[in-house]
């Protein structure tokens, strides 16, 4: 009669438990209502070690609720697999919701650059800045992004060759007869050249560096831009 009972033989504590099990009853006749599933989602969250059931649970909800009520969704499911420790889910649950919200390729190259993974962000920075009518989430200006594509680029040539074109980005850009050179990149001309000079150095093409500083130096026509392209030229030919 005083005998202590016997402690629960499955994983989970109870009380979780129930409340999932009282969920999964009300998701049965309640499958399209999207607050039952944002409370679920929310429980099942607050238990770091269920990522495999919560990562399941978020895709059910998406395949239940209507394309309208997913943005309902998909902030919690991004939030969540960024804090989840599983670098590799986070980076599917994102580039999935790429194909929801075409603005998130700004903070999902952010990610995969914190992750080391060049070659992707440089795809999401360069889809940034290709797009004519792509906003920030984030407010940063194209010349930031960039600028992030150009030292993502630069610095790591070898893993993003294969994924941006990074010499045609850069001509394209400094394509003085365009709109966009005289708006955007008359500033940061010389920047570009030296930028596309590195590019070649850290991939060991000395000689095409060479080329491109020289041809940046007769292409240049303002004294800021020729002072840095000077500049660099000069350092690169103490180095090498």
């Amino acid at each position: 009669f005083l005998t202590p009972a016997p402690p629960p033989s499955h994983p989970w504590p109870v009380t979780f438990s129930s409340v999932c099990s009282a969920f999964e009853r009300s998701l049965v006749r309640m499958n399209k209502m999207p607050r039952i599933w944002n409370l679920y989602l929310s429980h099942l969250s607050s238990s770091p070690g269920k990522v495999t059931a919560t990562r399941r649970a978020f895709d059910r909800a998406l395949q239940s609720l209507p394309a309208t009520q997913h943005e309902k969704i998909w902030k919690d499911y991004v939030s969540w697999s960024l804090g989840c420790g599983v670098t590799s889910t986070a980076s599917r649950v994102q580039r999935r919701y790429l194909a929801f919200d075409p603005s998130h390729a700004e903070p999902y190259g952010d990610f995969l650059s914190s992750c080391g993974d060049w070659s992707g962000a440089a795809s999401m920075y360069a889809r940034c800045v290709d797009d004519p009518a792509f906003v920030s989430p984030k407010g940063t200006n194209r010349h930031d992004l960039w600028m992030r594509l150009a030292d993502v680029c630069s610095r790591h040539p070898r893993e993003t060759g294969g994924a941006v074109d990074f010499d045609a980005v850069v001509r394209a850009a400094l394509d003085r007869d365009g709109k966009e050179y005289q708006e955007r990149f008359a500033e940061i001309a010389g920047v570009l050249w030296c930028k596309l000079a590195d590019y070649y150095a850290r991939a060991g093409e000395f000689g095409k560096a060479r080329e491109v500083y020289e041809e940046g130096l007769v292409s240049v026509d303002r004294v800021k831009d020729f002072s840095t392209v000077f500049d660099g030229y000069s350092r690169f030919e103490e180095n090498t």
